[in-house]
């Protein structure tokens, strides 16, 4: 008789929970963290756990596996997250009806992240439990206008939520670059953290196009910000998904120009992009098979597919910056704002940070000089750099005042940032951005160009540079102040506004005005010149050429052997104006040596103009 064939029975999941979390059945309100809760909290807990004499029991699902992962969950969210009794309440009622689904459909399962095609649960919900799957959540502010918001059933976020926290635990000792989900954190070369977002790589089934994108981004993610690498993968995978469903391959290396083109016109007229969007989602692509072409890898196109005219980004872009008078609309509007977001804009309106570094600006990171004054000790995500930077007195009141503010909420030793929302973290650029619009078209605060003012945080960074120039400060002084590396890159941030044009034009017109006003004059002028002079570019030198080499070469408007002619008036008079504008440079940045060789020069170059015009003068009379 043959031996029966045995079966392995796969061993419970561990984890490294307390015991008490490890029972099967939870008496919450006798824990220290809930015994004393308000009444009212616990009151909500006891109406929802009644069914089961107030006690949350794990025992309503019969699958062990998908037990053990839910009270990791659940000690998670207690221990971590330190939700309250009543919240605590509400992830109750949603487990009871995952156990019903889980009874049903996944009672042989060895995990939850088995259950990926979320749809097959919605059904569940909206057929067994009569359950919306989506629900209407009041409204929600979209380009320039609010519109109704909906968002996930509570019981869908739920099990999103329990299989992200789940997946971490299981991928806790796997290299983050290893895992399908990459979380910034957890990456320490990662520049610019200034969100909750993760690099996401599950949709990418095909092993050889999986490895590839995900080679790009860590390359990239060494030389560019977080965000920027996010939009790369985005939209790279939206050409993976869109060829999936168009045009299958084995491999991106038998991509075709033809394909290509194809999914030109697809992002163009079928995917809702707007023109520029869809440029940059071009782009984007391009630099990705670029990479991959330069650097011979395989399973990728190695023969050119994009063309420099597939994708046309305009190379003038109106410029960011805020004008005065709409800087005055937002700062009439900001008091409606949440007291932290109008906080947080004034201190962007005055310091020109990135919002990254304003958001996770440390408590530490403001230092106090010996006069008294303040400055911040900034690290730079963006340019992996610390920056000095100067605060105004209003805004150092307002960063001081919120740690206080923070430190009677959570505790002295718990507030790490200076801004935080109510559960002491970051807040969002997304949440600030979309706050600063609303009120702006609440209020109907209008732009340069008569529409409703749109503004992103970005902006006042732009103004700050923008002013700092048009204010003269130098280019080195601005750079320095914004935190640029380069100089180059602060003509990203500043522009150049009429009324610079104009005072920069201003000793060109004037140089134009005088060549116009003194023409043909010095043609009929009698004028005795040596007859062994030298001729210069701007007169004449008495010094005999065959003697020693002169010494004071550039030097000419101080030296006795010049020669000044009335035919050279109009470039003596320009030169005039160059050396004035030498002069205020030096007095700006404290040139010692530049300035009193510049008013040297002045004094000689006025008394040679004056003593030509003079003589001018007695000719034409």
């Amino acid at each position: 008789m043959p031996a029966k064939q045995l079966k392995l029975i796969p061993a419970l999941p561990t984890f490294d929970i307390p015991d008490k979390y490890k029972d099967d059945e939870w008496k919450v309100k006798e824990w220290d963290i809930y015994k004393n809760a308000p009444a009212k909290r616990k009151s909500d807990w006891n109406a929802r756990s009644n069914t089961t004499d107030n006690i949350f029991k794990f025992t309503l699902c019969k699958n062990p596996f998908i037990v053990e992962e839910f009270k990791y969950f659940m000690y998670y969210i207690i221990e971590v997250k330190q939700i309250r009794i009543n919240t605590f309440a509400e992830y109750y009622d949603r487990y009871k009806i995952l156990a019903e689904y889980v009874n049903t459909y996944m009672v042989n399962s060895e995990s939850i992240l088995e259950l990926e095609d979320l749809s097959i649960f919605e059904f569940f919900l909206s057929t067994h439990k009569k359950n919306k799957t989506t629900i209407e959540n009041g409204t929600q502010f979209v380009g320039q206008e609010f519109k109704r918001a909906s968002r996930k059933s509570r019981f869908t976020t739920f099990i999103t939520y329990a299989q992200s926290i789940i997946r971490q635990y299981y991928e806790k000792d796997i290299p983050e670059t290893e895992k399908l989900i990459w979380h910034p954190k957890k990456l320490s070369f990662c520049k610019g953290l200034d969100s909750d977002k993760v690099l996401d790589f599950r949709e990418i089934k095909n092993p050889a196009t999986l490895k590839n994108v995900q080679a790009f981004c860590l390359f990239k993610l060494r030389d560019i910000t977080f965000g920027a690498v996010y939009a790369y993968l985005f939209d790279i995978k939206l050409f993976i998904r869109w060829l999936d469903e168009n045009n299958p391959l084995k491999s991106l290396a038998d991509l075709t120009r033809d394909v290509v083109e194809e999914y030109f016109t697809w992002i163009r007229t079928a995917s809702g992009y707007n023109s520029h969007k869809a440029n940059v989602a071009i782009l984007n692509l391009k630099v990705f098979f670029d990479w991959g072409q330069l650097l011979e890898r395989d399973n990728m196109p190695q023969q050119q597919l994009f063309l420099s005219n597939d994708y046309v980004l305009k190379t003038k872009k109106e410029s960011k910056y805020l004008t005065d008078k709409e800087i005055k609309g937002l700062l009439n509007v900001l008091p409606q704002m949440p007291k932290l977001y109008g906080r947080m804009v004034y201190c962007l309106l005055f310091l020109g940070m990135r919002f990254c570094e304003l958001a996770k600006l440390d408590v530490n990171a403001i230092k106090q000089n010996d006069d008294g004054t303040y400055y911040l000790d900034l690290w730079q995500y963006k340019t992996q750099a610390v920056n000095e930077k100067p605060i105004f007195e209003t805004t150092i009141k307002i960063m001081l005042a919120e740690i206080e503010r923070n430190k009677k909420r959570f505790g002295e030793e718990k507030v790490k940032y200076v801004f935080v929302t109510d559960k002491n973290t970051p807040v969002n650029i997304g949440t600030i951005n979309e706050n600063i619009n609303k009120v702006l078209v609440k209020n109907n605060v209008l732009g340069r160009d008569g529409k409703i003012l749109h503004v992103t945080t970005h902006r006042f960074r732009a103004t700050v540079a923008t002013n700092l120039i048009s204010e003269g400060t130098s280019v080195d002084i601005a750079a320095q102040l914004l935190g640029q590396t380069t100089l180059s890159s602060l003509s990203h941030y500043a522009t150049v506004t009429t009324d610079v044009v104009k005072e920069q034009l201003r000793p060109r017109l004037e140089k134009d005005e005088m060549l116009i006003r003194n023409i043909g004059k010095g043609k009929d002028m009698a004028e005795i010149i040596p007859e062994k002079s030298v001729a210069l570019c701007n007169g004449y030198c008495g010094k005999n050429p065959l003697t020693t080499p002169c010494a004071k070469a550039n030097a000419c408007f101080n030296c006795s052997m010049f020669i000044p002619s009335i035919q050279y008036l109009n470039a003596y008079h320009i030169q005039l104006l160059e050396i004035e504008a030498t002069i205020k440079i030096a007095e700006a940045n404290d040139y010692t040596i530049m300035l009193k060789k510049a008013l040297k020069e002045k004094e000689a170059l006025e008394r040679i103009i004056s003593k030509l015009e003079k003589g001018d003068k007695k000719n034409d009379s």
